[in-house]
């Protein structure tokens, strides 16, 4: 394959057996498990992540998020049974956000946003009426294209459970902060559960209308395309699948992008 780089000896924390390089002998990493693969990179890849960063612990953080863990703002390794993941949109640049279509999917609630029940003695409340609206709007468009969609790819039937589940996660959760009282911890939960499902139902519409077509015609070779999320995997036919019909595997662009943009608690 054509490759610009196969691994960093010099940034990585843990051996590359396969290639005959010599084991880790710094301090011990906890959390991580010690990949013994080699790394192969497409042509769109100029470093290799260190996957040793990534603790095997999941911690929610401060936006509602699961940093590296959130299958919307990171790449995962690839598994058959989420093979649309790889396709979810990918946050855009700050520079480009403020004119994205899609901006309110990633907004990050703000103390601002969380408003206080009236005459309730309890610390509970909604969120802003008019942010409410902005998500209502957004799913009633993406679910409309879905119901329209399903029937031609031949009816709800078990293929398309993970499909309609998360079309039903995203029509329920605006519902929730548009009538229901929460904490604004809870509030936040349900907010980015919303944005969760949004983008989830999106990239399932995205791969059978676009990227599933994609992948299964023999065309010739395509840009790399770096509006979506991508995939991380140590098995080389996938690398191979996405490198022959999208030219490139994903994690570079989006984990660069998402590391600037999260806290780290």
């Amino acid at each position: 394959m054509d490759v610009q780089v196969i691994c960093e000896v010099h940034s990585m924390d843990y051996t590359l057996l396969p290639l005959g390089l010599p084991g880790y002998d710094g301090p011990a990493l906890e959390f991580c498990k010690l990949p013994v693969l080699y790394f192969v990179l497409s042509p769109n890849m100029d470093y290799v992540p260190n996957f040793s960063q990534d603790g095997q612990n999941v911690y929610l953080r401060k936006n509602g998020r699961f940093y590296t863990h959130n299958f919307t703002l990171w790449p995962q390794w690839y598994f058959e049974a989420t093979s649309h993941f790889p396709f979810v949109r990918r946050r855009p640049c700050e520079d480009e956000l403020d004119t994205h279509n899609l901006r309110m999917i990633w907004y990050d609630m703000t103390d601002a946003d969380f408003v206080r029940e009236p005459r309730s003695v309890a610390n509970v409340g909604r969120l802003w009426p008019d942010l409410v609206k902005v998500f209502l709007d957004m799913r009633i468009a993406l679910s409309k294209k879905i119901d329209d969609l399903i029937p031609r790819l031949g009816g709800h039937s078990d293929d398309f459970r993970d499909f309609c589940y998360a079309q039903q996660g995203m029509l329920i959760t605006p519902i929730i902060l548009e009538v229901g009282p929460q904490t604004k911890l809870m509030t936040l939960f349900t907010l980015t559960g919303f944005q969760h499902f949004y983008l989830e139902s999106l990239a399932f519409y995205d791969f059978h209308t676009k990227w599933n077509d994609v992948l299964s015609s023999a065309s010739q070779n395509r840009p790399a395309d770096t509006s979506i999320v991508g995939a991380v995997t140590c098995h080389l036919h996938i690398a191979q699948m996405f490198c022959m019909f999208l030219s490139g595997s994903f994690v570079r662009h989006t984990r660069l992008q998402a590391a600037s943009k999260l806290p780290a608690l």
